[in-house]
């Protein structure tokens, strides 16, 4: 009697369980699932051949967590050239995936989008979802040191560029954008999307010319959040990105609290004005853990004569800013942490492209309200075109800076700009600058405004600095201040060397380089990033001197050699 009631039991929980396994199984979301701009085939999202109509994935039905809908974990396929239109979204998000189980697209081999232009919430439309990732498809962007593998997926404005230019259909561009125009090929309007992945993308929006002195092009974003956006998680790497005003730009709302987590990596950036813009304008905002590393950035010239007509291009390669230039944030409303970084990069050209009317800040910038950022490994050579100087290769201005950490970065100015190499805004707490490379700027630091103790410098090697080791307020109205007085009136850079580095094509210390072991070891920190060179090279640990700049060059350190000319060439 008891056997057989418990028969019953157990069998009942298994058939329970079964039913319920079964429920689950019946409840998952599509696996993998093909899309095209038209149908093809069966059009059963089976495969390319027989690929649903874009449509499908634009219905918000077929959405959710049914075997025939895309949901928590499925992978929808993009399938083959989708073509034409003027401010396009051909596929938009429905629905977000969960921690684990992300949503992703994938770009199929040869898969492209081509319109005329993308619309202002993108060619694909995040429209605030979360847990997406967009692949496309192969690995490229900067995989190695400094060199770029081209991209399979990619998305392509068509028609759209200055008058007279050639666009990427082969034929001459037929519209030309107003500033007000704008275009994205990722992005949102609103809302709050978050962990969010793009990858091994080409993206290309607008071919701009450099005679064009209009604002054409100037609202073009390669990955656009903005309209109130409070975005987070926003992970973007392994990317080609050509022809845009700004390659990934995070613009956030005026809300209280804390954002974090907004990452561009292992991509080329070119002909463009931002490479990476983070930016809001709210007292009460805190935007943590950006970073910014192993990217090679080049080529403004196209971009810097927008601002004859006062459209918004000043020029920067990074510019990260939480404020509107003279509003100091109070208590929270900072943009930078402890865990935000930019590093490894190799950023190089002009700012200006030779038009005296343009207005650059930086190569690297972080201005308003920018606290606590390292800086660090990068090589920075602002090239001169023209003789027309502008901004600086390290440029922290605005209100409420300071804190920020420069360690062992290479930074060149060719000859005859007398630009800065570093501009230093402080108020929160000094600047660290240690084991830089600056060759050939007029001036080492300068220091706005009057504040020489919102630096501490040391173990550098200024080479050819031509003006004055530091200006104390303004390049036009400042103190000018010598090494010897830095070191002795104000005990800053004490350990510092004016030797050549002698650094080769490749921007490497060569044998009898003053840089060579007369850097500070700054495994102490606590950078883990920072105790290897630019080239992944290890530092060396302990107490044995670094060598200063990007590079740990492996030569040797000898007597001091005769100054000789510089000879690092741009590629």
């Amino acid at each position: 009697m008891r056997r057989t009631f418990r028969r019953a039991v157990f069998s009942a929980i298994f058939l329970a369980v079964g039913v319920l396994t079964l429920q689950s199984l019946a409840l998952a979301s599509l696996t993998n699932v093909y899309v095209a701009q038209n149908a093809a085939g069966l059009a059963n999202g089976s495969s390319c051949a027989n690929a649903y109509a874009a449509t499908f994935f634009n219905t918000q039905t077929n959405w959710g967590s049914g075997s025939s809908q895309i949901g928590p974990g499925t992978v929808v396929h993009v399938c083959g050239v989708w073509a034409g239109g003027n401010g396009v979204t051909f596929l938009k998000f429905q629905g977000s995936g969960s921690s684990g189980n992300v949503i992703e697209l994938l770009f199929e081999a040869g898969a492209a989008m081509r319109p005329n232009y993308c619309s202002s919430a993108g060619c694909l439309d995040l429209n605030s979802q979360s847990y997406i990732l967009i692949d496309g498809g192969t690995t490229c962007g900067e995989t190695s040191h400094w060199s770029t593998t081209s991209c399979n997926g990619e998305i392509v404005d068509q028609t759209t560029g200055s008058s007279g230019a050639k666009c990427p259909n082969g034929s001459s561009c037929t519209t030309q954008l107003p500033d007000t125009t704008t275009v994205s090929a990722v992005g949102t309007n609103s809302g709050s999307p978050s962990n969010i992945e793009v990858r091994n993308l080409h993206i290309h929006l607008y071919t701009r010319l450099s005679s064009d002195t209009t604002g054409g092009g100037t609202s073009t974003y390669g990955i656009g959040l903005f309209g109130g956006t409070l975005a987070q998680g926003i992970t973007v790497h392994n990317m080609m990105f050509d022809g845009m005003e700004k390659a990934y730009l995070i613009s956030l709302g005026s809300a209280s609290g804390t954002l974090s987590r907004y990452q561009l990596y292992d991509s080329n950036i070119t002909d463009q004005c931002w490479a990476m813009g983070v930016g809001a304008d709210a007292p009460s905002m805190n935007i943590t853990n950006l970073q910014f590393h192993d990217n090679e950035v080049s080529n403004w010239d196209n971009w810097a004569p927008a601002n004859h007509t006062n459209a918004d291009c000043h020029t920067n390669g990074t510019m990260w800013f939480n404020g509107d230039g003279n509003t100091v944030h109070s208590g929270s409303g900072f943009i930078g942490d402890p865990t935000s970084m930019i590093y490894n990069n190799y950023i190089h050209g002009s700012l200006t492209g030779g038009y005296s009317g343009s207005s650059p800040s930086g190569m690297i910038s972080c201005q308003d309200n920018c606290i606590d950022v390292a800086i660090f490994n990068n090589v920075v050579h602002y090239v001169n075109e023209s003789n027309v100087g502008g901004g600086g290769l390290i440029y922290f201005n605005g209100a409420g800076g300071g804190q920020q950490l420069v360690y062992s970065n290479t930074l060149i100015e060719d000859s005859g700009l007398n630009g800065s190499c570093i501009v230093v805004t402080g108020t929160t707490g000094p600047t660290v600058v240690k084991d830089n490379i600056a060759y050939g700027c007029g001036d080492f630091i300068e220091i706005r405004p009057n504040c020489p103790t919102c630096v501490t410098s040391d173990d550098n090697d200024g080479y050819n600095i031509t003006q004055a080791w530091v200006v104390n307020n303004s390049a036009n109205s400042g103190q000018f201040i010598s090494l010897a007085t830095w070191q002795g009136t104000y005990g800053q850079d004490t350990h510092t060397t004016t030797g050549s580095p002698l650094l080769d094509a490749s921007y490497k210390p060569q044998t009898g380089s003053a840089a060579i072991g007369g850097g500070a070891n700054l495994t102490g920190v606590g950078i883990t990033a920072l105790n290897s060179d630019v080239a992944g090279v290890a530092r060396p640990s302990g107490t044995t001197p670094w060598d200063i700049g990007a590079y740990q060059s492996g030569a040797s350190a000898v007597a001091p050699a005769p100054p000789s000319g510089f000879v690092a060439t741009v590629h």
